[in-house]
């Protein structure tokens, strides 16, 4: 497989034919009797479709092998239904009704209490209890609609006690399964329930905690977290002038759950959602969050760890970093300083140390080589007499090109970074300037490779053609070498660029469909 361009993008790769997906076991929970599904050898680009197994005989699932050769199980098992899938149907028609009738407040908690709690009862009789893909589903369709009743009338602490307890049933699917969307509503889910709690409304239970937060409090807020969490978290309002302020925090447990994070990047914290009830408008917003995290230990020698404030962009859904700082207060005490509300946790990346003693030698040596260039150009190009012997001529131009490749290579190695959008991936709009770099440096050393030929043939001709030319001098001979030396060699690097281009947008357009 190859990955060619600036877009280092699993869907920009252009598979080989030899390329495919190793058969793998996979157990899908709430699926063929818990048993594991088994994928057979797949073609990279080609979806594999097994029996859905059980009581879903009938129905079938699909799995994809990606470019990248790798399963994609996200949204397998979508079309598998369950003993549960048919009550929970019936569920979400008559969440549907209730939505859209005239009921009171108290009315409107009486009906949906009851729904929620029909909604738990199948997943909740055993703590073995698996929720299929499907059922996952329309767990979150049924709470997307009381989602809505929540923010249209005065929901009661039951009805949303009970949609969080719901949520927790979701803890029982399997997240490899989830789309990112669906990650990101579970999260939205728990937003809009905390936005909607009032003055000394509560919500404790295992995995989640919501409360409500006077802004008259002063100074460090300890907040309380779910039972299974062992980190302290404790947030600082400063100067906010809303009413008060309502904060959710996710047990561990839900990273998992959570929109994924770069490869090399995990989340080493719980999920805190803030949101500021009644702000001022146009008001400046100003808090931070502290977080005493756990030292990985699974992390050894040779690793190097860095923790950074990420809140999570519900359009997008991916974990950004603009508008907060980080700063570590103790030993495993980081500060996290925002400038907006939504939820927010730690990210920990975890790199390979790299040993800044070979990036010194190597900028050393380039000097050396820059200095030595421009000296012997210095001391050579002013002096008429030598310019008039072509061979000279010849390696100054030589020393010319390979002075501006280092000094073009340095100045990248110094300077460029690669910059990513929000969905994590080089794009060429963004570095433009990095991606012409790289094309003049490219430039520039082949321009000194064919200058190092013209001058070898120069040679060749003083020493081997001197006496078949009988004295004649080709008046053009330079003409000739600066075409071949600084105008030729630009063709390769744009031609490379210009196929990389396309060849990126033409698999981009082709395998994008395998994406969700």
């Amino acid at each position: 497989m190859t990955c060619t361009g600036v877009t280092q993008d699993p869907t920009s790769c252009t598979p080989t034919k030899q390329m495919s997906c190793a058969a793998l076991s996979k157990r899908i929970p709430g699926l063929n009797g818990d048993l594991p599904f088994e994928f057979p050898e797949t073609e990279m680009g080609t979806p594999a479709i097994l029996n859905c197994g059980g009581e879903s005989s009938e129905y079938t699932l699909s799995a994809v092998c990606t470019v990248s050769g790798t399963w994609d199980f996200e949204n397998s098992g979508d079309d598998c239904p369950t003993a549960a899938t048919v009550k929970l149907n019936k569920l979400q028609e008559l969440v549907s009704g209730i939505t859209t009738e005239l009921l009171t407040p108290e009315e409107m908690g009486e009906v949906t209490d009851g729904v929620i709690t029909a909604i738990l009862e199948p997943f909740t009789e055993s703590d073995s209890a698996a929720v299929a893909p499907k059922d996952s589903i329309e767990i979150m369709a049924i709470l997307t609609l009381l989602e809505e009743t929540v923010k249209s009338t005065a929901a009661s602490t039951g009805l949303k006690t009970a949609m969080i307890e719901s949520v927790q049933v979701l803890q029982k699917a399997d997240p490899t399964v989830m789309s990112t969307s669906f990650k990101t509503n579970i999260i939205t889910l728990v937003e809009t329930v905390t936005a909607s709690m009032g003055d000394n409304e509560k919500i404790d239970t295992e995995s989640i905690v919501i409360r409500s937060i006077k802004n008259t409090e002063d100074g460090e807020v300890n907040l309380e977290t779910p039972n299974s969490t062992t980190t302290s978290i404790s947030i600082n309002l400063k100067n906010q002038k809303g009413t008060r302020t309502n904060v959710a925090v996710f047990a561990e447990s839900y990273n998992n759950f959570l929109p994924a994070t770069g490869e090399n990047d995990t989340l080493s914290s719980p999920v805190v959602s803030v949101n500021f009830i009644d702000l001022e408008e146009n008001a400046d917003i100003d808090f931070s969050l502290t977080f005493e995290v756990e030292e990985p230990k699974d992390v050894g020698n040779g690793k190097e760890l860095t923790r950074s404030c990420v809140y999570l962009n519900t359009t997008t859904s991916t974990w950004l970093s603009d508008g907060c700082s980080i700063n570590q207060d103790a030993a495993l005490q980081y500060s996290c300083t925002c400038t907006h509300t939504t939820s927010f946790a730690i990210l920990l990346s975890i790199s390979e140390k790299t040993d800044p003693f070979q990036d010194y030698v190597s900028y050393v040596m380039s000097g050396i080589n820059i200095l030595f260039l421009l000296l012997t150009f210095i001391l050579i190009a002013p002096f008429k007499k030598l310019r008039a012997k072509r061979l000279v001529v010849v390696q100054l131009n030589l020393i010319l090109a390979l002075l501006l490749g280092n000094l073009g290579f340095s100045i990248l190695s110094l300077s460029s970074s690669v910059t990513v959008n929000v969905k994590k991936v080089a794009v060429f709009s963004l570095n433009v300037g990095c991606v012409f770099g790289v094309i003049l440096v490219q430039y520039f050393f082949l321009a000194a490779m064919s200058w190092m030929a013209c001058a070898a043939f120069t040679l060749y001709s003083k020493i081997v053609d001197a006496i078949k030319s009988y004295g004649k001098v080709d008046k053009f001979y330079m003409v000739k070498c600066c075409v071949v030396s600084w105008v030729a060699p630009i063709a390769l690097p744009v031609t490379a660029f210009v196929t990389s281009w396309s060849m990126n947008e033409k698999n981009r357009r082709k395998y994008l469909p395998l994406y969700r």
